[in-house]
Parts: structure tokens; sequence; C-alpha cells
């Protein structure tokens, strides 16, 4: 086992120990062990759980970027960007529940409610990765507007009020 591997599996314990259970119940020895690395090993990589819970979120925002700049190409109309995003979402929920039997929701957002009240960088980080989620929805319901194809309801509504709703 090189070192790289064994920075990834723990990486990807953090991913699937966190995601299933949560931020506060998952300890660097469990993470250790899910990876089936050794503590010291964590502490060469990682200078805190912290530490590897934003890599953790940096590395699943990495998966998930480039099937959002697909989804939410330009190039597509913003009704259709909005309508691939949600099939996407509903897709995505049914291959996690097969993976770890129940739907989980979003791995940032799971992390960032549980952590919003602490000023760590793990808070800052899901912030971050929720703000950029937040900007590909803001733009489709922006040139949506623009393109006048949203309900009159909406219309008057700014693109960042109809993002949050």
């Amino acid at each position: 086992m090189s070192r790289g591997d064994a920075r990834d599996r723990l990486v990807q314990a953090a991913i699937d120990l966190i995601w299933t259970s949560s931020y506060g119940a998952v300890s660097v020895d469990a993470i250790c062990e899910r990876a089936q690395v050794r503590k010291g090993s964590f502490y060469h990589f990682f200078a805190s759980k912290d530490d590897l819970v934003v890599t953790a979120l940096d590395t699943h925002w990495g998966t998930r970027r480039p099937v959002l700049d697909e989804i939410f190409s330009a190039s597509r109309p913003p009704l259709q960007r909005l309508q691939r995003y949600f099939a996407h979402i509903s897709e995505r929920q049914g291959e996690v529940r097969e993976q770890y039997g129940r739907v989980l929701g979003c791995f940032h957002h799971a992390v960032g409610s549980e952590c919003v009240q602490k000023p760590t960088a793990v808070a800052a980080k899901a912030q971050e990765l929720s703000l950029a989620l937040r900007r590909y929805l803001e733009t489709a319901l922006r040139d949506a507007q623009a393109e006048g194809a949203l309900p009159r309801a909406t219309r008057w509504r700014p693109p960042r009020a109809c993002s949050r709703s």
C-alpha cells in the first residue's frame, strides 16, 4: 500500500462514515479502522479530524462539480437545466440508497448543517460549497427569468430568493 493510497482511503472512510452517521459521531479511531490505516499515518496526512473533513468535502465536491457543470451548461435552456438537476438528484439519491441502504441527502449539506454553529474550517468549507451549488441554481433561475420562462408568480422574485426557497 502506498502513502497516497492510505490518504485516499482515509478520505473515503471519512466521507462514508460521516455521511452515514454524523460528524460528531465519527472518531479518528473509527476512520482509521475503516480505512485500515494506523493512527500515526492519519496524523502524517492530517493535523486533525477537521483537516480531514475539509479534504473530504473538497474531494466529494470534486466528484460532483463536473456533473453539475454538465447539467447547468449555459448551452441548455435554463428550465431544462433545472429539470435535469432535479432528475439527477432523484437518480443520485437512488444510487446512494442502494449503496448505503437509505437516502442520505447531500454530503456537504449534512456536514454543514451539523457544523454551522462551529467556527471551524469545516463550517467554512461546507458554507463555501453550499454557496457554489446555490450559484448554479441562481444562474439558471436568472436566465429563466430573462427568457420569460418562469410563471408570472415567480418572475418578480430575485433569483437568489428563488434559489433558497
